[in-house]
């Protein structure tokens, strides 16, 4: 039997819970990673979101919509965690920057253009980093996972005008922010 989905579909031959992990826990990983920016709290978050996904996925409705499902419940889990965590005392966050194949990025047989490369990559997650929740998940989901707006809307349960609005306010934070995150890197 051949199965047809368009990118980002989860096959129902997949709807299993071993399946829907095996194809989701790293894209969710990396999404709750650099929505909490916590190594520790990322992994505690993930292993909530899985333990609701193997609780309720008998009652899952539509299988199609199941990687948007998961990554619902991963985002009430964000937030829960982000209260929790503006309850206690901050930490200093972390620097993501998540590793990509060198063999992917043509600049990767020039030295210092492969540095270049690596920098502004690092100066793009550090910003990120900077926006608000909202508008961090929103940015990540479109422009890391290249997900679709009505994806988007449904992760972060409000219309597709909104995640237009959205989006063009982290991209003008982001804009707004990059600049005087270099600023600051290059002082240290």
């Amino acid at each position: 039997m051949t199965v047809v989905q368009r990118p980002m579909a989860v096959p129902v031959e997949v709807l299993t819970f071993e399946g829907l992990y095996r194809d989701l826990h790293r894209p969710l990983a990396r999404f709750v990673l650099n929505s909490v920016r916590d190594a520790q709290d990322a992994e505690d978050i993930c292993q909530e979101v899985w333990t609701r996904v193997d609780a309720g996925l008998y009652e899952l409705r539509e299988p199609a919509a199941a990687r948007t499902w998961v990554y619902r419940i991963a985002r009430h889990a964000i937030v829960d965690a982000v209260r929790r965590r503006s309850r206690r005392p901050q930490s200093v966050p972390l620097s993501i920057e998540p590793s990509a194949p060198a063999a992917a990025d043509p600049a990767a047989a020039d030295p210092a253009v492969a540095a270049l490369s690596r920098e502004r990559a690092a100066l793009a997650w550090q910003t990120l980093a900077t926006l608000p929740t909202r508008q961090r998940m929103a940015l990540y989901l479109k422009e890391v996972e290249d997900r679709r707006y009505s994806d988007i809307a449904a992760v972060l349960d409000c219309s597709e005008s909104a995640v237009e609005t959205l989006l063009f306010r982290a991209r003008r934070n982001f804009a707004d922010r990059f600049s005087a995150v270099a600023e600051n890197r290059a002082e240290r």
